[in-house]
């Protein structure tokens, strides 16, 4: 491979190949005068840049960023990407609450230019040069202009009088010996810009406070700033916004050495200022700037800057400017959002500030100076900082743990967080579990992608977590002394040169002196987990004999650990490649109780279940059981079942039902999972329950955690049911705007008990099989989402295809219209049909019992108030009606959400079919309580449907697999 030539000769000429990897940088000069109108919410003026050509190329454009236009309309990238992520609140905002750029006139040299727009992305443009610009020569582009302020749907924008302006100005895109970057505004990624000089003016009413990036200039600021650090202001102030001076001031900030500019303004803000030294000695001023109604959570803001600059600075390179301000906003992308030497965010509570200000200041090393592409790679970025921040609590706080915080906590909270696993979950523990659990279930992504193909799950399980994870892997392995060299030399070589990912490889290679493609390989550019297990472990004389498999994923060093009472004694590097999946290492034995694979947990591996070995007991391999009840947390030194006593269940037949559930399948999912639930029902007198065995086969292969095969059944006094079933999920189509599929194959037994109504329960169905294959493809955006599924049914004495389509579209943030059409045809093989096997319209059965209903044989009897209940599919009227096909039936429905009416609605269906001659119909108002999960229906008009019967027809709907942690967990990622 490329890569793999290119670290190879890295190996030996790292310093000459990095320094000519990027051998130029275009040179930006901007100079910008703006004026704040508080009541328009417009900030105008003027803007210069100058801008030096140090390619070898002659240019005849520039390409412009104009951000501010990514709220401009629909069509916007922006637009497009709250779409794709289900996020609806600007995409049905109103004219007045968005935000553009204009009264743009560009000249160069004083020349007027053409401005040409991108056709797919207004917030990109083609500047048109009056003549080509030479290798080294500069042009100075001026241009007046206006930026209307939205309101805040993402960065950019302000909440009454209180202002964020970021993205604000035109802006060159980056030009290199890669070409044009051209990139729209996101919500979900951030930027890539030049590294330039800024002399700023801002002129707005003299009572704002404000925070900027760079050096402010005025005295007179400064002190007005310093005499309201001094204020005593610690007593509860109002949140109502001050009227505005009528005098007005200029603020100047000037910086070099960045390649961006953000400023904020607030008439109410609070002030804290301090200083902390670096550890050259030189002084870096501090500012926070928050309201009145987070002064508590504020009173340690500048303490928590000064611990991170610092940690900061000590692990990785000093922090190269004099200044850093953190200011309290009203940011809706996120906690809080970088920008150089100044950072937006906020906090629930002191910790969570914390956390907030270190992660964001730990920003201005990894975005601000390295400046990676972190559009195309914001693993370089949010994965590395996150390493940082991981290291920072874990350094400054070694006996605080992730979940519980504090070791001062509680003795009941001790007891609790302990019966769960908590207890000792640190924050390493806390990093890697969000990538296992999102990997556990099939949904995680590789960390090469760009910013905008992730889902936003994986943008943060995946980019911060699974980086962080992987780092700290690196740790372990090199050591932190070398670590800590290591990255230092990088922060040397690379700061203000815009690093790729190959840039980091090759000099880690030079540094380490080793290849660390298995590295690369493994944890970035793929998304197969990480399984490593102990195969044996037996003593030979006075040596421990240890053999380690790799069971999945890439190949590489591994951590081996003796282990006594606790303490590891030894511990070795094993070195797995390709050819040697499984190899043997020897350790001197000294009486100790246990072998272990990475024993201080620096790996972020997928299966912690094959990493030990006892020295004796009968299932040396098999940890010691604990019982803790609904989860705990993944461990490698516990093999966990869970219990959950005191479970409920309820059917008509059954009547009550009181049990216990005993399972092993929690978050992280795992290979082999079982749940078994079984209950005592007080009114049949019955053992009733159901159970699930669940295996994922194939681990050593990519997808492998997208396919399983599940046993799944149920008894109760009316029906068993047992089935087998294998899925597949797809991977998505697209990375952008993804659409999923999901095939399974099942196979059912019923057994049904014998009844008076013969028709109900024929033999065919007493202990017969039957087969059944499903192809279901859906979609899930803002404005419009569909789904669409293929399902067959086979049995000797039967065979039914059907189709279901369904849709839904927005017509406002709150409110949609859902569209279905189903078609449905069968064919028996013999001279009737139970009443199961038909076509339905009222979507109330349940052809081979796989939904929860309360009274399926009410439903065919005209039943009791449980009868009412309908499951949504084959017709999905929502009346009770006897209309059914024996061979086909086709139907459409149709509902429409009221926006603001608190999930009510209206309701229509139609449907044609064999058993009917004719159009049957209803329609009526319903109430989705939790829509998809708990509904209701009140049918008024409908086919044979009189007014006395309006009461007896009320339906509802209650589907309980919804609410599943997995389910949920996967529409989420989704």
């Amino acid at each position: 491979m490329t890569k793999g030539i290119f670290a190879g000769i890295c190996l030996g000429l790292a310093t000459c190949i990095v320094a000519e990897a990027q051998p130029w940088q275009q040179g930006v000069e901007y100079r910008i005068s703006v004026a704040l109108d508080d009541e328009k919410h417009e900030i105008s003026g003027d803007w210069e840049l100058v801008y030096t050509n140090n390619s070898p190329e002659r240019l005849s454009e520039i390409w412009l960023h104009l951000w501010p236009n990514a709220y401009k309309n629909n069509r916007t990238g922006y637009a497009r990407q709250q779409n794709a992520q289900n996020e609806k609140e600007f995409l049905w905002s109103k004219p007045e609450q968005r935000g553009y750029i204009t009264d743009l006139a560009f000249t160069g040299n004083g020349t007027p230019l053409t401005l040409e727009y991108d056709s797919k992305n207004p917030d990109i443009a083609r500047l048109v040069l009056a003549q080509p610009l030479a290798p080294g020569a500069s042009i100075t582009l001026n241009s007046p202009f206006t930026v209307k302020l939205p309101e805040s749907f993402s960065r950019l924008g302000h909440v009454d009088q209180q202002y964020q302006i970021t993205q604000w100005y035109p802006k060159p895109a980056v030009y290199d010996d890669q070409g044009w970057h051209l990139m729209p505004y996101l919500d979900q990624g951030e930027f890539f810009s030049e590294f330039g000089s800024y002399e700023v003016q801002i002129t707005l009413p003299k009572n704002y406070v404000v925070g900027a990036t760079g050096q402010l200039q005025e005295q007179e600021e400064i002190d007005w700033l310093l005499n309201k650090a001094y204020e005593e202001y610690w007593e509860e102030g109002s949140m109502d916004f001050p009227p505005s001076a009528e005098e007005t001031k200029t603020l100047t900030y000037v910086l070099d050495s960045i390649h961006d500019f953000a400023w904020f303004a607030d008439k109410r803000y609070l002030v804290k200022h301090d200083s902390v030294e670096m550890p050259s000695g030189r002084k870096v001023g501090l500012w926070s700037m928050f309201n009145t109604q987070d002064r508590d959570v504020w009173e340690s803001s500048i303490k928590y800057m000064k611990d991170g600059l610092v940690h900061y600075s000590r692990l990785v390179g000093e922090y190269p400017y004099d200044m850093a301000t953190v200011v309290d906003g009203a940011l809706s992308a996120g906690a809080g959002m970088e920008y150089p030497t100044i950072t937006v965010l906020g906090g629930d509570d002191a910790f969570g500030l914390e956390q907030v200000i270190v992660h964001e200041l730990g920003h201005n090393w990894f975005y601000g100076v390295l400046a990676s592409n972190e559009r195309a790679h914001p693993w370089m970025d949010e994965g590395m900082n996150s390493y940082y921040e991981m290291r920072y609590f874990m350094e400054k706080y070694p006996d605080m743990m992730a979940i519980r915080r504090r070791k001062e906590d509680s003795q009941g909270l001790k007891k609790i967080l302990k019966r769960f696993g908590l207890w000792d979950f640190d924050f390493a523990n806390f990093y890697q579990i969000g990538y296992q659990v999102t990997h556990s279930i099939g949904i995680d992504q590789p960390l090469n992608l760009a910013a905008d193909e992730y889902s936003s799950i994986n943008y943060g399980t995946t980019v911060y977590w699974k980086t962080a994870a992987a780092l700290r892997m690196l740790e372990g392995y090199w050591g932190q002394a070398k670590y800590d060299r290591i990255m230092q030399a990088y922060w040397d070589a690379w700061r203000f040169k815009h690093p790729r990912p190959e840039d980091f490889q090759a000099l880690i290679e030079q540094e380490s002196g080793e290849s660390m493609e298995w590295f690369f390989d493994g944890m970035i550019e793929s998304r197969r987990g990480l399984d490593i297990a102990l195969q044996s472990a037996k003593e030979e004389g006075n040596e421990w004999v240890v053999k380690v498999k790799q069971v999945a994923g890439e190949p590489g060093p591994v951590p081996v650990g003796l282990v006594k009472d606790g303490e590891v004694t030894a511990i070795q590097w094993v070195t797995l490649d390709r050819q040697n999946r499984s190899k043997e290492a020897r350790f001197l034995s000294q009486g100790e109780d246990q072998v272990v694979i990475d024993p201080y947990e620096w790996y972020p591996e997928t299966n912690l279940q094959n990493n030990r070995i006892r020295r004796e007991g009968a299932f040396r391999k098999v940890e010691p059981y604990q019982f803790p009840p609904l989860f705990t947390a993944p461990r490698s030194d516990k093999t966990s079942i869970h219990f959950w006593t005191g479970t409920i269940g309820f059917n008509s037949y059954d009547g009550f039902m009181l049990g216990a559930g005993v399972y092993n399948n929690t978050l992280p999912d795992r290979r082999f999972t079982y749940a078994i639930f079984p209950y005592y029902a007080f009114a049949s007198r019955d053992i009733t329950g159901s159970y699930r065995i669940r295996w994922k086969p194939f681990k050593e292969l990519v997808a492998s955690n997208r396919v399983g095969i599940q046993l799944h059944g149920q008894r109760y006094s009316a029906t068993q049911r047992h089935s087998a079933t294998l899925t597949l999920d797809g991977m998505p189509l697209r990375r952008r705007n993804p659409i999923y599929n999901r095939t399974a194959v099942s196979y059912h037994n019923l057994i049904l008990p014998e009844t008076e109504d013969e028709s109900l329960f024929m033999p065919l169905w007493g202990s017969d099989m039957a087969l059944e294959i499903s192809e279901r493809v859906w979609q899930k955006t803002a404005k419009f989402s569909w789904s669409d599924e293929a399902r067959g049914w086979y049995h000797s004495d039967l065979w039914r295809l059907e189709n279901t389509l369904e849709t839904t579209i927005a017509f406002s943030e709150k409110g949609n219209v859902m569209l279905r059409n189903y078609v449905g045809f069968q064919q028996s093989m013999t001279d009737s049909l139970s009443d199961l096997q038909y076509l339905y319209l009222d979507g109330g059965r349940d052809f081979l019992m796989q939904e929860v209903v309360f009274d399926r044989l009410g439903l065919t009897s005209g039943g009791t108030r449980y009868g009412r209940q309908t499951i949504g599919n084959e017709g999905d009227f929502k009346m009770n009606s006897p209309i059914r096909g024996a061979q086909w039936l086709v139907a459409f429905n149709a509902e429409v959400k009221i926006p603001g009416a608190y999930g009510l609605g209206v309701f229509a269906d139609v449907a044609w079919t064999d058993g009917y001659d004719g159009v049957a119909y209803d329609a009526g108002v319903m109430w989705k309580v939790l829509p998809g999960i708990a509904e209701l229906y009140f049918p008024l008009v409908g086919t044979n449907l009189s007014f006395q019967d309006i009461g007896q027809n009320i339906r509802f709907q209650l589907n309980l697999a919804a609410g599943n942690p997995y389910t949920l967990l996967e529409e989420l990622a989704r």
